[in-house]
């Protein structure tokens, strides 16, 4: 078909067993011209001929070929629709040799450049009271050509519709050749004018004003009238949003910003369900940056110029609560609605639940239109598309990703630059016009390998318009624009803003050096930190609705972030890293790594207090990549920033001992074992206070009442901390407290006895060592073997498989089994006699952990002093657990009665 064709004519044949079908065929004819009216193509469908078996020549029972010259020397349409079922017709072409040569033959007339387009459709349905003669003579001849021809060459089969079933099926007629005759209509021009082609009557509905609106022609119309000669932006507009910032609605309409192809598709995506009355869920994803609400805000204006009967209601909040009044009032109306949404990843749930309960309703007028940054549809744990797809359907639910850029978006694009002049172009100009469609898809292919969470189009349109130094000179002045804002506590938007950029480049620096260290097919990034907007908000003390109104909102204005969506970025990684740069030139003092005021020990402050109660503004999905950020820093050499970030997050919370564990842990792998030593030292007393709290009044504050537990975990961690510089009598000891009943655990699984007797067993080898060597300060033959001793009842006890219970995989126990696997070889070295007993081990054990508390002076450096005592550790739950009986008490029942040294 041709592109400039003004009218599609079609000259039908019915067969006399199909004449009930005209109304079938008027049908599909009329719903295309609605398609082509909605779509502003520049063309109609026509119907200009019937031919009817009984009433037109040319109906022979053998062929239709001579049917079809006949029609096409009559009218030359440029398609001939014929329809059958039992015959072709009622005359006979008379004696024919060879008609399977004749059909042979006319198929290649059928199929020339020239000749008007066939569609021959046959009806499936079982034919009711046939004839012997037709039985005999004419309904083979169905057969045979179909026979001849395969399926979609030049014949389809269909059915029937139902009596019954009301609503439209593909199989039916209508349909089918209403899908055959779309893609021809879909290769007419579109006007592009801009304006407005129909006139609708705005739907009397009860909006509520914060949450939706109703996208009106009258506005889009107000809206052109603020536009220049030709429908176009100002040159410094246009300008700004090729550099990054969001479309407005002033933006999209004009003629100053391409209309991608996604706009197309989209538009007949939801043309189709809504002429259909079709339930219908379209997507649209990718990363940030790449367009996706420039094409949703073009797609509602189209919609809303062009398409009579479908009516757009955008969604203002992407948060809050789904309105289900709103659904009820729309189904009550005939014409059919939109609901587009933008940042739709948190109500992505909503409309599933509503889309799930309206997909069995008949003649649904009701479509959603969503758009989502990749990353946020999955943080926000929005339902997998697997699931909407088993809900509602293939032909339901549509993705239309938005990442890739093709050439004819890029040609479009370059236009639009070209129109604003130089300024538009940037260095662009120095390529040659001809290849510059094909160097703005090579950048943007570049950009997604370096990072595929940016926008590819983004970053692509900013190499191929700027250069560094231009880039520098944009991003200086919109931070100079940004320092004249000023908040009421003093601050400024570039203040506000340094937070953004930070973690955006630094993340994205992450990303692309992870991407690089690995090939394409496993690459593994890791869960980055993101900035969302609760954490920002507890950062600077202010409310969400003030966020969004004083910060967010003229940072959007001034092309620096993005405004809707649950986290906070900065529009592209290359701006975030050049603003970055600036800032930290400027205000040194906020990047120094060990600035605990600096920017990201401020966030990671703000970031754990929004998920603690009772404030509980974000989810542990969102906090672990912050509590993991020390670890993150670590990793990638900036060992100051980790230990940094570590100490704040001890200090956040103080009753709780697993960040003084990680701190410390940064400390060891560093290979600053005594430093770590001394985490744990210094600590200990603010813990202590914290336990001693909940343990006198343990409602006081539920939640850190229910984290100040001074756990096993710990003191097994500092053992081996101390175990580490030389230290074997303080590890000793430390793990018998770890061993002992004095301290518990948040769950009674979190350290089992395995991993401390394996401790155990190490330091007490350590011990034995030191005690049996010649001219050693511990040197003692009687203290070797008493150490011998408890090392052997270390590692016995730690063997047995109740010792080993609530082993889970997180646990090394591998190491700790080659741990206790010392015990084992000092005693078949030394001919002791193996054990007998869990009560005579823990005796010996017990004569261990006396000594080497005995034997804490030689030990560097001193023990806070208000550790337990010896008089006051009881170890009945291990003793309970290897009893024979599996009860405390008896003889293997375990405590220490050696007088106190020191009060608790």
């Amino acid at each position: 078909m041709c592109p400039d064709m003004t009218t599609l004519r079609i000259v039908v044949a019915l067969a006399q067993d199909t004449s009930d079908l005209r109304a079938d065929l008027l049908e599909a004819v009329e719903k295309l011209n609605q398609v082509a009216l909605a779509e502003n193509r520049q063309g109609k469908v026509e119907i200009v001929a019937w031919w009817v078996e009984g009433t037109d020549p040319g109906f022979f029972r053998e062929s239709p070929h001579l049917l079809i010259q006949k029609i096409r020397h009559a009218h030359n349409p440029d398609v001939i629709i014929g329809v059958f079922w039992r015959r072709f017709g009622s005359d006979s072409l008379g004696p024919v040799s060879d008609i399977e040569h004749v059909l042979e033959q006319a198929s290649k007339d059928w199929a020339a450049a020239d000749h008007p387009i066939l569609l021959l459709y046959f009806c499936e349905n079982t034919p009711p009271n046939l004839t012997e003669d037709e039985r005999r003579d004419q309904r083979p001849h169905i057969i045979r050509f179909r026979g001849l021809f395969s399926v979609g060459t030049f014949w389809w089969p269909f059915k029937k519709r139902s009596e019954f079933r009301k609503t439209p099926r593909g199989e039916e007629l209508g349909q089918i050749v209403r899908n055959h005759l779309l893609q021809f209509i879909r290769k007419w021009k579109i006007d592009e004018s801009g304006t407005s082609v129909i006139s609708k009557p705005r739907p009397e509905l009860d909006l509520r004003e914060e949450e939706w609106t109703y996208l009106d022609q009258l506005d889009l119309l107000k809206l052109r009238g603020e536009l220049g000669e030709g429908l176009k932006l100002k040159e410094e507009d246009a300008i700004s949003y090729f550099n990054g910032e969001e479309p407005r609605w002033r933006y999209v309409v004009s003629n100053s910003i391409a209309r991608r192809k996604a706009v197309k598709d989209i538009k007949s995506i939801i043309s189709e369900a809504a002429y259909e009355k079709r339930l219908c869920v379209t997507l649209l994803r990718g990363p940030g940056g790449e367009g996706k609400s420039t094409i949703l805000q073009q797609v509602a204006v189209d919609l809303t110029d062009n398409y009579p009967n479908i009516h757009v209601i955008w969604r203002k909040k992407a948060d809050g609560a789904f309105d289900q009044s709103l659904i009820r009032q729309l189904l009550n109306k005939s014409d059919s609605f939109v609901l587009i949404c933008d940042n739709a990843a948190m109500i992505a749930q909503a409309v599933y639940e509503t889309a799930d309960q309206l997909k069995d309703k008949p003649h649904v007028n009701i479509q959603f239109l969503l758009a989502s940054q990749t990353t946020e549809w999955e943080w926000r744990k929005a339902p997998p598309d697997s699931r909407w797809r088993r809900a509602l359907g293939e032909k339901n639910f549509t993705i239309v990703p938005v990442r890739k850029l093709d050439i004819e978006d890029a040609r479009l694009i370059i236009e639009k630059w070209s129109d604003i002049g130089p300024q538009g172009l940037g260095i662009l100009a120095q390529v040659p016009e001809s290849e510059r469609a094909q160097h703005l898809v090579s950048l943007a292919y570049e950009e997604e390998l370096n990072d595929p969470n940016e926008g590819p189009l983004l970053g692509a349109m900013l190499s191929a318009r700027t250069d560094d130094n231009v880039l520098q000179g944009y991003v200086k002045d919109t931070l100079a624009r940004l320092e004249k804002y000023t908040l009421p506590d003093g601050r400024t938007l570039q203040h506000v803003f340094a937070y953004i950029a930070a973690v955006h480049a630094d993340m994205a620096a992450m990303r692309a050096k992870i991407a690089k260290g690995l090939p394409d097919n496993r690459r593994n990034f890791p869960k980055p930190v993101l900035l969302s907007k609760p954490i920002l908000a507890r950062a600077l003390s202010c409310s969400l609705d003030y966020l969004e109104e004083a910060i967010i909102t003229p940072l959007a204005d001034e092309a620096a972030t993005s405004k809707s969506g649950y986290f906070v970025m900065v529009r592209h990684r290359r701006i975030a890293e050049v603003a970055k740069r600036i800032l930290a030139e400027k205000s040194p003092s906020r990047f120094y790594p060990g600035n605990k005021q600096g920017i990201y020990p401020e966030l990671i402050r703000a970031a754990r207090l929004a998920f603690l109660p009772p404030h509980n503004e974000i989810d542990g999905f969102e906090i672990d990549p912050w509590n993991n950020l020390p670890r993150y820093f670590f990793e990638q050499g900036q060992l100051e920033m980790a230990l940094t970030l570590a100490e704040v997050l001890a200090d956040v919370e103080p009753y709780d001992p697993f960040p003084v564990v990680s701190w410390a842990h940064i400390y060891r792998d560093a290979e600053k074992k005594s430093e770590a030593v001394e985490i744990f030292r210094g600590r200990f007393d603010i813990l202590l206070e914290h336990w001693k709290r909940r343990r006198a009044d343990p409602d006081a504050n539920a939640y850190s009442n229910k984290k100040s537990h001074l756990n096993k975990g710990y003191f097994s961690e500092w053992s081996v901390s101390e175990g580490q510089i030389g230290n074997h009598c303080f590890a000793t000891w430390l793990c018998g407290i770890a061993l002992s009943d004095h301290f518990d655990e948040r769950r009674p699984d979190d350290t089992p006895f395995m991993m401390l007797l394996s401790e155990l067993t190490s330091s007490l080898a350590s011990l034995f060592e030191k005690a049996d060597r010649d001219k050693d300060r511990f040197y003692d033959p009687s203290h070797a073997r008493t150490f011998l001793s408890a090392c052997v009842a270390a590692a016995w006890l730690g063997m047995d498989p109740r010792a080993q219970k609530h082993l889970k995989e997180s646990f090394s126990k591998d190491k700790a089994t080659r741990n206790l696997s010392i015990g084992e070889r000092l005693r078949t070295k030394h001919e002791l006699p193996a054990m007998t007993g869990a009560g005579d081990a823990l005796k010996s054990l017990k004569a261990g952990i006396i000594l080497a508390w005995e034997l804490r002076g030689g030990d560097e450096g001193e023990l806070p002093s208000t550790l337990p005592g010896v008089d006051e550790l009881k170890f009945q739950k291990i003793a309970a657990l290897l009893s024979e009986e599996g009860k405390s008490g008896g003889s293997d029942s375990m405590q220490i009665k050696t007088p106190s040294r020191r009060e608790f």
